[in-house]
């Protein structure tokens, strides 16, 4: 589709320089070959011997002026064409600048423009010109061809061109559905956040609840300020704070497509931040196509999945009695949570063009709400998670402390395979517990006071901060890399008598596997001889670096901790002999050493080794030099056999893929070495192997079986003995809850529910009651009055959704009316079509007007389906 024009008047070096070069050079050929003309006119050869003799002259005249004008015209020409061009490019060249220096400006500040409505995101806005009486719209208001600092609009108004000349005065709108936007809006730094879940799990609440906190406690203590730059995000908060005063829960979202809303958090300009939240409604997730509309989650900064328990099949069981009396207060979700996952998933491969394996690299926190209910706060509130640090054999960080108890309780809750699929698909994963609105929103209203729902927020928020610093500070590397590239290879090839001495450096831990607290000695080899000695003792919080050595120092420049990995990035300082310095790092990875699993962490009894698996074992020909190949100096061989499919292999950290039934052979330094090997629904298996110098050792995998817990065994029969009932199988229902008990005695569910079958069996066997007499038939009734349905007096056509119509979506909705008395439309709702044109289908049909509908004289109310077609 073609754009239209610009209305402003192009540049005189864009398109009228080049027109007058032409008009120009065209003028003076014609009058050159008119001039010629002119000669060649006079000539004639018919009268006396004077005549001849002009007529001979003019001719000579006419080819000189062909010949000598012709030349003359042509380098005058070149001249000017020369000329011309070289001011244009000059004006090119000052045109590039002023363009690239304004982009990259926009890059390292981070300015870019993302509609808060219809979160299509832009480099630049479009703007209104601000003339006096004009309402002419500029959409690409940069250097380009109509100007270069500044375009002259067609009303001849001067209008700045870029963002160094105050451009952001001018008032702007989105470019794909027209909304007006504050210069906030593409003219500051951006944090993303989505607050994610299926229905009823407390979304609104939370929202509300976090920003509550943030701005009257949070924000405040940091010295930082707060504006809400629309009216509407500020008449929203302060209606949700007014109702949480209350003691009033925060409205439900209703908008499937939500509307982003905005936080202007400043304190001083460089740190000025503009948040965007977004909240869609619960039912957003209960299909795809809903969520493939929301393009905000293309450019996210992190994301809030909230878990209601109570819509966990494990915990609405376990609270069966509980829930009975306070179902409508809890308001348990009712979507799983692996699909209401699923569905995120689906969206963010949609908009990132991920794979199925791929990881997202946005941060996720994964929140436990309803905190206050019951006893749960017994089992992922502060105190559980204090019970967990105080019982550790060793130092736990807080933080790695709440995500263990909250990922270990939603596996006990038959969760491990969303768990399992949250970390694999996203790179950063923190679990929090918390309380939207402090209590059960039940009994006398009286204030809210959330608990917990601002840390995952500003955990979010940093990760989102540290990330923006990482790119800036990559901008500005590759920004000034181009700029200082010239300068420092002149600067280097410059000759110079003290010059750095080049040395080359490798850096060598003493051990592979380490646990919390444990030194590990890092060797620095410099051309083949030592250097000095390290060491690096890895804490909770962090580390610390001891040096024995007199000319080198050791710097660490990061610390990673995975599950099983210690990641150290180094770098050595040696100072040379002319005192020329020379640096050389490298990532060193040492694996963790993982405590132990716990008694209450052990599988169950039940749990029986595979059979076909081995049990590790040493080669009757260790001393044996390895056949076949040469072996190496202080160099030997361990081959590893496994009889399972999919076993992940690592030796000394390193990762060495799948072995199965075929060995696979890795060739190691003498001396001990671990291998530990991995398989899903597994326990994960080490061994310890010493080998000599020239040797070879066979070792093969032997894994148990990682059965289900106890209480998820229990489940499993409290879910058949379900399905028994509804079939009417009692006596098998009833077999099928004692079997569950046999697994989980106490099982208040499992008991419960053999009570309730045993009672539904006796009512089953009871004999049936003898029939009563037949009572006489009743008076037939009288006829139906006429009925006459309500017909439509005034239609209005909906109007079509921008959204709609920028990604070309059509169809057609079924809107069902409620119709009163009086012919007025007193309610409408949308049951069949696409979704997205459900809001503006329902407000046309509100404005609907009818002749009543009439029963007998008598005028009653109807109901009646309108069908909206939406059509480009």
């Amino acid at each position: 589709m073609s754009k239209s024009p610009e209305p402003a008047i192009k540049s005189y070096f864009f398109g009228k320089g080049y027109l007058d070069l032409r008009d120009t050079i065209a003028e003076s050929w014609r009058l050159n070959l008119e001039s010629a003309s002119n000669f060649f006119s006079k000539v004639s050869f018919e009268q006396g011997n004077e005549q001849i003799f002009w007529s001979l002259l003019y001719l000579a005249a006419g080819i000189s002026v062909v010949i000598f004008g012709t030349a003359f015209f042509l380098a005058a020409s070149l001249v000017h064409i020369v000329l011309l061009f070289s001011l244009f490019l000059l004006i090119y060249i000052t045109f590039t600048l002023v363009y690239l220096s304004e982009r990259v400006y926009l890059l390292i500040k981070g300015f870019w423009m993302v509609c808060p409505k219809c979160h299509s995101d832009k480099v630049f806005p479009e703007y209104y010109c601000d003339g006096p009486t004009c309402k002419n719209v500029h959409s690409r208001l940069i250097p380009s061809s109509y100007g270069v600092f500044k375009h002259t609009c067609r009303c001849g108004q001067k209008l700045p061109s870029t963002f160094f000349l105050n451009r952001a005065r001018l008032q702007a709108r989105c470019a794909v559905c027209k909304t007006l936007v504050k210069p906030e809006h593409f003219a500051s730094r951006k944090v993303f956040v989505a607050v994610m879940g299926g229905p009823s799990v407390g979304k609104s609440s939370y929202l509300f609840s976090s920003v509550w906190k943030l701005l009257e406690e949070k924000l405040p203590s940091l010295g930082f300020s707060h504006d809400f730059i629309d009216d509407p995000d500020r008449r929203d908060y302060d209606k949700a704070r007014e109702r949480m005063e209350q003691g009033r829960a925060p409205d439900k979202t209703i908008e499937k497509l939500p509307s982003a809303f905005n936080i202007f958090i400043r304190v001083g300009t460089p740190k000025q931040r503009l948040l965007y939240l977004y909240d869609p409604a619960g039912e957003a997730y209960d299909d795809d196509q809903s969520l493939l509309l929301h393009k905000y989650e293309k450019y996210l900064s992190g994301c809030l999945f909230l878990v209601d328990p109570f819509s966990i099949p494990y915990v609405r069981q376990a609270y069966d009695r509980e829930l009975a009396s306070t179902v409508n207060v809890i308001n348990p979700g009712r979507l799983a949570l692996e699909d209401a996952l699923s569905r995120v998933l689906l969206s963010l491969e949609e908009h990132f063009g991920l794979s199925k394996t791929s990881r997202i690299k946005f941060p996720i926190a994964v929140v436990i709400n309803k905190l206050d209910a019951f006893d749960l706060e017994n089992q992922i509130g502060p105190a559980a998670i204090d019970d967990y640090i105080k019982s550790s054999p060793k130092p736990v960080d807080p933080n790695t402390a709440r995500d263990d108890v909250l990922r270990k309780q939603l596996r006990q809750w038959g969760q491990g395979g969303f768990v399992q699929r949250v970390e694999e698909r996203f790179k950063t994963v923190h679990y929090f517990a918390c309380s939207s609105l402090g209590r059960l929103a039940e009994g006398p209203p009286r204030r809210f006071e959330p608990r917990g729902v601002l840390d995952p927020l500003m955990w979010i928020l940093g990760e989102a901060d540290r990330r923006m610093a990482i790119v800036r500070r990559w901008t500005l590397a590759f920004t000034g890399a181009a700029v200082l590239l010239p300068v420092a290879l002149a600067v280097m090839l410059w000759p110079s008598s003290e010059a750095a001495e080049k040395l080359g450096a490798t850096i060598r831990p003493d051990k592979s596997v380490v646990q919390q607290g444990e030194p590990v000695a890092l060797t620095a080899w410099l051309n083949g001889g030592v250097s000095g000695s390290f060491t690096y003792r890895w804490q909770a919080s962090g580390g610390r670096l001891e040096s024995n050595g007199a000319n080198a120092r050791l710097d660490t420049d990061g610390v990673a901790i995975t599950g099983e990995n210690l990641a150290i990035d180094v770098s050595v300082t040696i100072t040379s002999a002319n005192g020329g310095k020379t640096l050389a790092g490298q990532r060193i990875i040492v694996q963790r050493r993982l405590p132990p699993i716990s008694a209450t962490e052990a599988p169950p009894a039940a749990v029986s080794p595979d059979p076909n698996a081995s049990a590790p074992f040493a080669d009757s020909s260790a001393n044996e030099s390895d056949k076949g190949e040469t072996p190496l100096p202080r160099t030997a061989t361990v081959t590893i056999a496994s009889n399972l499919e999919g076993v992940q292999v690592k030796v000394d950290g390193r990762s060495y893929g799948s072995v199965s039934s075929s060995p696979r052979r890795v060739r190691l330094p003498a001396g001990p070495h671990t291998i530990t090997a991995t398989k899903s629904d597994y326990v994960d298996w080490e061994q310890q192997v010493n080998l000599a110098a020239d040797s070879r050792t066979r070792v093969s995998i032997a894994m148990t079986r990682a059965g289900p817990t106890p209480q998820e065994r229990a489940l499993e029969f409290l879910r058949r003995a379900d399905y028994l009932l509804q079939q009417g199988r009692y006596d098998e229902a009833i077999n099928a809850c004692e079997e569950g008990l046999r697994w989980d005695p106490g099982n208040t569910s499992l008991v419960r529910k053999k009570s309730s079958i045993q009672r539904a069996w006796e009512i089953a066997r009871r004999p049936p009651d003898p029939p009563s007499p037949p009572k006489p038939d009743p008076p037939p009734p009288p006829p139906p009055a006429r009925f006459e349905q309500a017909s439509p007096m005034r239609k209005v056509v909906p109007a079509y959704p921008s959204i709609a119509r920028s990604a070309r979506i059509t169809g057609s909705v079924i809107v069902e009316v409620t119709i009163d008395e009086s012919g007025n439309v007193i309610a409408a709702r949308a049951t069949k079509g696409p979704m997205i044109f459900y809001e503006a289908a329902v407000k046309a049909a509100m404005q609907w007007k009818y002749r009543p509908a009439r029963r007998g004289d008598q005028f009653v109310g109807d109901k009646q389906p309108i069908t909206f077609n939406f059509t480009l």
